[in-house]
């Protein structure tokens, strides 16, 4: 009897030591899923409101010949124009050092990319403004690319 209560107790043990096994194999496992969730959504917010941020900028200028692509020293710069009382202030959104900037002056000033405020971090900014006023935006950041299509309502220079 002894021996049949020894394999009862020792098969007890067993079932629940596999329980607790299973149970820690689960909570290791659902951590890691859940750490590489959460780090794609956080890639993927950056990059959205990147893109959102030009967006709103873009929308805020977008009136006739306001809105520009031209080739700087940092490559293709997204250039905004905007009058304020008398005179005329430039916006330039640009990537240089993996981050996308936003520098920001009047027509008068020389365009200084190392003077600019870094809005996020990105690799490669790509613009295509189209002749019909269609401006592609195109940021990638860590390996992942997003384009955004924007009609310009005020029309291109």
């Amino acid at each position: 009897m002894r021996h049949r209560e020894s394999v009862t107790s020792f098969g007890t043990f067993m079932l629940i030591g596999a329980f607790a096994l299973f149970c820690l194999l689960l909570i290791v496992l659902g951590g890691r899923v859940y750490a590489a969730v959460n780090e794609t959504s956080q890639h993927n917010t950056q990059l959205r409101t990147s893109l959102c941020y030009i967006a709103s900028k873009v929308r805020a200028h977008d009136v006739t010949q306001a809105v520009q692509v031209q080739n700087t020293q940092c490559g293709q710069t997204l250039t905004l124009f905007q009058t304020y009382g008398e005179e005329v202030y430039i916006t330039y959104i640009y990537c240089k050092d993996d981050g996308l900037y936003e520098f920001f002056a009047p027509e008068t000033e020389d365009f200084e990319p190392a003077l600019g405020e870094q809005i996020a971090d990105a690799q490669v900014l790509s613009l295509l403004l189209s002749e019909k006023g269609l401006l592609d935006v195109t940021i990638t950041q860590d390996g992942r690319t997003h384009t955004l299509h924007l009609q310009l309502r005020g029309g291109v220079s």
